[in-house]
Protein backbone atom coordinates (compact mmCIF):
# COMPACT_ATOMS: atom_id res chain seq x y z
CA UNK A 1 0.00 0.00 0.00
CA UNK A 2 1.21 3.39 -0.85
CA UNK A 3 2.47 5.80 1.83
CA UNK A 4 2.79 8.70 -0.14
CA UNK A 5 1.39 11.81 1.22
CA UNK A 6 -0.91 14.57 -0.82
CA UNK A 7 1.34 17.66 -2.16
CA UNK A 8 1.10 20.10 0.32
CA UNK A 9 -0.50 23.30 -1.87
CA UNK A 10 -0.48 25.60 1.53
CA UNK A 11 0.94 29.25 0.91
CA UNK A 12 1.49 29.12 -3.01
CA UNK A 13 0.02 31.06 -5.56
CA UNK A 14 -1.86 28.81 -7.90
CA UNK A 15 -3.85 29.71 -11.27
CA UNK A 16 -7.58 29.99 -11.41
CA UNK A 17 -7.81 28.09 -14.77
CA UNK A 18 -10.55 30.58 -16.88
CA UNK A 19 -13.32 29.15 -17.71
CA UNK A 20 -14.53 31.05 -20.25
CA UNK A 21 -18.26 31.79 -17.81
CA UNK A 22 -16.39 34.62 -15.85
CA UNK A 23 -18.22 37.77 -15.06
CA UNK A 24 -16.49 39.81 -17.55
CA UNK A 25 -17.32 43.28 -15.62
CA UNK A 26 -14.34 44.86 -16.94
CA UNK A 27 -14.97 43.86 -20.61
CA UNK A 28 -15.74 47.29 -21.62
CA UNK A 29 -12.26 47.50 -21.45
CA UNK A 30 -10.29 44.82 -22.95
CA UNK A 31 -13.30 43.01 -24.52
CA UNK A 32 -13.17 40.15 -22.41
CA UNK A 33 -15.06 37.86 -20.29
CA UNK A 34 -11.83 37.54 -18.27
CA UNK A 35 -11.28 40.23 -16.07
CA UNK A 36 -7.79 39.43 -15.32
CA UNK A 37 -6.97 40.53 -19.11
CA UNK A 38 -9.13 42.82 -18.38
CA UNK A 39 -7.17 44.63 -16.07
CA UNK A 40 -3.59 43.33 -17.68
CA UNK A 41 -4.27 45.74 -20.54
CA UNK A 42 -5.10 48.68 -18.76
CA UNK A 43 -2.32 48.37 -16.44
CA UNK A 44 -0.29 47.69 -20.02
CA UNK A 45 -1.86 50.97 -21.55
CA UNK A 46 -1.04 53.01 -18.72
CA UNK A 47 2.29 51.68 -18.39
CA UNK A 48 3.37 52.67 -21.74
CA UNK A 49 2.10 56.16 -21.58
CA UNK A 50 4.69 58.67 -19.89
CA UNK A 51 2.43 60.13 -16.62
CA UNK A 52 3.05 63.15 -15.35
CA UNK A 53 4.95 64.60 -11.94
CA UNK A 54 1.86 65.14 -10.27
CA UNK A 55 -0.16 62.81 -8.72
CA UNK A 56 -3.36 64.54 -10.03
CA UNK A 57 -1.97 64.32 -13.29
CA UNK A 58 -1.03 61.25 -13.30
CA UNK A 59 -4.58 59.94 -12.14
CA UNK A 60 -6.00 62.10 -14.88
CA UNK A 61 -3.97 60.86 -17.59
CA UNK A 62 -5.24 57.10 -16.22
CA UNK A 63 -8.47 57.95 -16.06
CA UNK A 64 -8.17 59.50 -19.78
CA UNK A 65 -6.88 56.10 -21.46
CA UNK A 66 -9.68 54.20 -19.77
CA UNK A 67 -12.37 56.50 -20.82
CA UNK A 68 -10.57 55.72 -24.53
CA UNK A 69 -10.83 52.28 -24.07
CA UNK A 70 -14.54 52.66 -22.81
CA UNK A 71 -15.29 54.67 -26.38
CA UNK A 72 -13.63 52.35 -28.51
CA UNK A 73 -15.65 49.52 -26.81
CA UNK A 74 -13.83 46.28 -27.71
CA UNK A 75 -15.97 43.38 -28.12
CA UNK A 76 -13.61 40.48 -27.65
CA UNK A 77 -9.88 40.40 -27.14
CA UNK A 78 -8.80 41.53 -30.39
CA UNK A 79 -10.19 44.14 -30.70
CA UNK A 80 -9.28 45.31 -26.49
CA UNK A 81 -5.03 44.76 -27.85
CA UNK A 82 -5.72 47.04 -30.87
CA UNK A 83 -7.53 49.88 -28.85
CA UNK A 84 -4.40 49.44 -26.26
CA UNK A 85 -2.00 49.68 -29.31
CA UNK A 86 -3.84 52.63 -30.38
CA UNK A 87 -3.57 54.45 -27.38
CA UNK A 88 0.12 53.99 -27.06
CA UNK A 89 0.45 54.68 -30.38
CA UNK A 90 -1.38 58.22 -30.42
CA UNK A 91 0.42 58.66 -27.24
CA UNK A 92 3.89 58.34 -28.60
CA UNK A 93 3.35 60.03 -31.65
CA UNK A 94 2.18 63.59 -29.70
CA UNK A 95 5.57 62.97 -27.76
CA UNK A 96 7.65 63.12 -30.74
CA UNK A 97 5.72 66.01 -32.32
CA UNK A 98 6.46 67.84 -28.57
CA UNK A 99 10.09 67.07 -28.36
CA UNK A 100 10.39 68.28 -32.13
CA UNK A 101 8.23 71.99 -31.04
CA UNK A 102 10.62 72.03 -28.19
CA UNK A 103 13.07 75.82 -27.86
CA UNK A 104 16.31 75.82 -29.17
CA UNK A 105 15.72 71.99 -30.48
CA UNK A 106 18.59 71.39 -32.90
CA UNK A 107 17.40 70.99 -36.15
CA UNK A 108 18.97 67.11 -36.45
CA UNK A 109 17.17 66.38 -33.54
CA UNK A 110 14.09 68.37 -34.82
CA UNK A 111 13.64 66.30 -38.10
CA UNK A 112 14.58 62.76 -36.65
CA UNK A 113 11.43 63.50 -34.16
CA UNK A 114 9.10 64.43 -36.91
CA UNK A 115 10.18 61.71 -39.14
CA UNK A 116 9.59 59.38 -36.26
CA UNK A 117 6.53 60.76 -35.81
CA UNK A 118 5.33 59.99 -39.57
CA UNK A 119 6.30 56.60 -38.79
CA UNK A 120 4.00 56.35 -35.93
CA UNK A 121 1.07 58.56 -37.72
CA UNK A 122 0.70 55.60 -40.31
CA UNK A 123 0.99 52.80 -37.85
CA UNK A 124 -1.92 54.60 -36.07
CA UNK A 125 -3.54 54.70 -39.47
CA UNK A 126 -2.65 51.03 -40.09
CA UNK A 127 -4.16 49.97 -36.61
CA UNK A 128 -7.41 51.75 -37.15
CA UNK A 129 -7.96 50.27 -40.65
CA UNK A 130 -7.06 46.68 -38.58
CA UNK A 131 -9.75 47.51 -35.90
CA UNK A 132 -12.41 48.33 -38.58
CA UNK A 133 -11.41 45.46 -40.89
CA UNK A 134 -11.86 42.86 -37.76
CA UNK A 135 -15.43 44.63 -36.90
CA UNK A 136 -16.80 44.08 -41.00
CA UNK A 137 -16.59 48.16 -41.64
CA UNK A 138 -13.52 47.94 -44.16
CA UNK A 139 -15.33 46.06 -46.72
CA UNK A 140 -18.37 47.32 -48.60
CA UNK A 141 -22.23 46.23 -48.08
CA UNK A 142 -23.40 44.01 -50.26
CA UNK A 143 -27.20 43.02 -50.51
CA UNK A 144 -28.21 39.93 -52.73
CA UNK A 145 -31.95 40.41 -53.71
CA UNK A 146 -33.58 36.74 -54.23
CA UNK A 147 -36.94 37.22 -55.14
CA UNK A 148 -38.64 40.54 -56.11
CA UNK A 149 -42.94 39.55 -55.18
CA UNK A 150 -45.42 42.68 -56.72
CA UNK A 151 -48.38 42.51 -54.60
CA UNK A 152 -51.40 43.59 -55.33
CA UNK A 153 -51.95 47.47 -54.02
CA UNK A 154 -48.61 48.35 -55.65
CA UNK A 155 -45.70 46.69 -53.13
CA UNK A 156 -43.02 45.20 -54.14
CA UNK A 157 -41.32 43.23 -51.59
CA UNK A 158 -37.48 42.25 -52.13
CA UNK A 159 -36.24 39.04 -50.07
CA UNK A 160 -32.27 38.33 -49.72
CA UNK A 161 -29.75 38.85 -47.17
CA UNK A 162 -27.21 41.47 -46.13
CA UNK A 163 -23.07 40.93 -46.19
CA UNK A 164 -21.49 42.60 -43.41
CA UNK A 165 -21.87 43.78 -39.59
CA UNK A 166 -25.11 45.31 -40.50
CA UNK A 167 -28.92 44.42 -41.12
CA UNK A 168 -31.20 45.92 -43.13
CA UNK A 169 -34.15 47.63 -41.12
CA UNK A 170 -36.49 44.91 -40.83
CA UNK A 171 -39.99 45.89 -41.92
CA UNK A 172 -42.98 43.35 -41.88
CA UNK A 173 -46.22 44.16 -42.81
CA UNK A 174 -49.52 42.01 -42.02
CA UNK A 175 -50.12 40.71 -45.47
CA UNK A 176 -46.04 40.49 -46.36
CA UNK A 177 -45.13 38.34 -44.05
CA UNK A 178 -41.96 37.36 -46.05
CA UNK A 179 -40.69 40.83 -46.72
CA UNK A 180 -37.63 42.62 -45.76
CA UNK A 181 -37.67 46.29 -47.53
CA UNK A 182 -41.10 47.20 -48.94
CA UNK A 183 -41.30 49.98 -51.67
CA UNK A 184 -44.51 51.94 -52.85
CA UNK A 185 -45.07 51.57 -56.56
CA UNK A 186 -45.57 54.88 -58.01
CA UNK A 187 -47.18 54.77 -62.01
CA UNK A 188 -45.63 56.48 -64.96
CA UNK A 189 -46.50 56.38 -68.01
CA UNK A 190 -45.98 52.95 -69.97
CA UNK A 191 -42.66 52.91 -72.14
CA UNK A 192 -43.31 52.26 -76.47
CA UNK A 193 -43.40 48.34 -76.75
CA UNK A 194 -40.85 46.95 -79.38
CA UNK A 195 -44.34 46.74 -81.89
CA UNK A 196 -46.34 48.81 -80.50
CA UNK A 197 -49.91 48.53 -82.59
CA UNK A 198 -49.64 51.52 -85.48
CA UNK A 199 -52.39 53.14 -87.46
CA UNK A 200 -52.30 52.40 -91.31
CA UNK A 201 -50.92 55.52 -93.06
CA UNK A 202 -52.40 55.98 -96.33
CA UNK A 203 -49.55 56.02 -99.47
CA UNK A 204 -50.74 57.36 -103.12
CA UNK A 205 -50.26 54.99 -106.10
CA UNK A 206 -51.00 54.89 -109.66
CA UNK A 207 -54.24 52.74 -108.50
CA UNK A 208 -54.92 55.35 -105.74
CA UNK A 209 -54.32 55.47 -101.95
CA UNK A 210 -53.60 52.20 -100.75
CA UNK A 211 -53.40 51.65 -96.45
CA UNK A 212 -49.40 50.77 -95.49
Amino acid sequence: MSTSKEPDYAGKDWLDVPTGKEPGDLKGFGGSQNDDFNHTLVNQATDAVWEGHSEPQRKRQRQGIMGAMLGIDPLDEIEGMLAAQLLVTNNALMECHRRAGLEDQPFEIRQAELNLAGKLSRAFAALVETLNRHRGKGRRQQIRVEHVHVHQGGHAAFVGNVNGRGALPHRVEEDEPDARKALTYQPETPMRGADPEREPLLVTTDQGEAPV
